[in-house]
């Protein structure tokens, strides 16, 4: 049995933990052994160590927001350049030192096999550190995309294998570090967690929505690039032309950014705070989702492969999404769902006004968004291609070979 580390640096909250939960869940037991390290034990890391899977807290990145940004928000505005890239780097250099020192006793103690960095390398560099002094294979998950930074392309030749979410980053990752390096392996839902059922009622009972309202939602952590604020805009636009329209902001800020005070001020500036429901983090959010007329996904920075979108779908739902890498991986435009430019409420008001106003569309983009799930989408699909690609790195070098001629 191969005894996997999986390092998760994100809060725990996120799509990563849902994602890397959905992994060990489907796992072969018999021939892997999963260890998670993480930073945030949010809902899907305690679901993953009810399950029996060994959890451990990294201790050595307990410095808040210098984990990553190397000095709070607040105080970047006051401090020049220089600086700040010296703080920065004087945080980077006492967290490598701090999470090297526990990842070595965690891998001696544990016999680690195989490094799992389930965030990309600038989250988990620690990790990929420990991989290359241990001559340890490592495998690195992207999650997000964005373009290749320097620091990255210097380590490219240590990660045994990248696994990165859509056709862009896949290609990026290709010419980078070897077209041997990079797998596209989507993202996959457990689609038992995922029947049908009708929980409208159940909706409408819990938060006072009237039985004739359409409900309109947007799912995810509430950050900057997320696209709330456009949400928000393109709602005042709707509720000219359909005011029985309510709309579901289904999420938090769990990093503390501001950005959910900044929308819901936002809607009391457009007079529409009576027509917005902030229903706070839900883990039961495909539960809700079952419940909405239309789920709206406007983020404008580039995401992987949103879960949101795929649980949409799952529960055939229509999907109005911007159009940026990761939603077009998921989105068919014109027949799961519409696509519109990133940044443009009344584009985004218009799309959601052609679903709403016409059933027949809304039902046949829904159906056709489960069959896509169905096809492409599932976490069996998933972690099968995860566990090929272990199997591969793990194989003397000689096969490895034959085994990659033989793919092609």
């Amino acid at each position: 049995m191969y005894k996997i580390l999986f390092i998760e640096s994100g809060s725990g909250f996120g799509g990563s933990a849902r994602s890397l939960e959905r992994t060990i869940k489907q796992l072969d037991r018999k021939r892997f052994c999963p260890l998670v390290l993480c930073y945030g034990v949010g809902p899907p890391i305690q679901r993953i160590e009810s399950s029996g899977c060994k959890i451990i807290k990294h201790k050595a990145f307990e410095f808040g927001r210098y984990r990553i940004n190397g000095v709070p928000d607040k105080d970047r505005d006051t401090m020049n350049g220089a600086m700040h890239d010296l703080l920065f780097i004087g945080f980077l250099l006492i967290n490598c030192a701090l999470a090297l020192l526990h990842l070595a006793g965690t891998i001696l103690k544990y016999r680690i096999e195989i490094i799992h960095l389930n965030n990309g390398i600038y989250e988990n560099l620690p990790g990929l550190l420990a991989s290359i002094i241990w001559k340890i294979p490592c495998v690195c998950h992207i999650r997000g995309t964005v373009p290749i930074t320097r620091l990255e392309r210097f380590f490219a030749g240590w990660v045994s294998k990248y696994i990165t979410l859509n056709a862009e980053m896949y290609s990026l990752y290709r010419s980078t570090a070897g077209p041997d390096k990079a797998e596209l392996i989507y993202n996959g839902l457990d689609l038992e967690n995922y029947a049908y059922k009708n929980n409208r009622p159940f909706i409408l009972h819990e938060f006072g929505i009237a039985q004739d309202d359409i409900l309109v939602g947007s799912i995810g952590r509430v950050s900057r690039g997320k696209g709330f604020e456009d949400f928000i805009r393109a709602a005042s636009i709707v509720l000219q032309y359909k005011p029985q329209c309510r709309f579901l902001i289904i999420g938090d800020d769990p990093l503390g950014s501001g950005a959910l005070k900044e929308i819901s001020l936002l809607a009391e500036e457009l007079s529409i705070s009576g027509r917005v429901l902030f229903t706070g983090w839900r883990e039961d959010a495909p539960k809700i989702i079952s419940g909405l007329d239309l789920v709206v996904q406007a983020a404008t920075f580039p995401e992987g492969l949103p879960t949101v979108i795929m649980e949409a779908m799952a529960l055939r739902k229509p999907v109005v999404a911007s159009h940026i890498a990761g939603h077009t991986e998921l989105v068919r435009d014109g027949r799961s769902g519409l696509l519109v430019p990133p940044g443009d409420p009344h584009s985004l008001a218009q799309a959601i006004i052609k679903i709403l106003d016409d059933r027949e569309l809304s039902k046949r983009m829904g159906e056709c968004g489960r069959q896509i799930i169905e096809s492409s989408f599932t976490s069996s699909i998933t972690v099968t291609k995860i566990e090929a690609v272990y199997d591969e790195i793990l194989s003397p070098p000689e096969t490895r070979s034959r085994v990659h001629l033989a793919a092609c």
